[in-house]
């Protein structure tokens, strides 16, 4: 898979940073959605 590539740097940085963008955007979206049920737990 390299070798088909003339530089194997175009492709892979691209790809962890996305793998690192979906695995953190998940967390965003459990971290947003427990902040804001405590949000609305304060204001009941």
């Amino acid at each position: 898979m390299l070798q088909e590539h003339d530089n194997p740097f175009t492709l892979y940085p691209y790809d962890t940073n996305y793998l690192i963008y979906t695995n953190t955007s998940d967390l965003n979206k459990e971290a947003i959605s427990t902040y804001n049920w405590s949000e609305n737990a304060r204001k009941g």
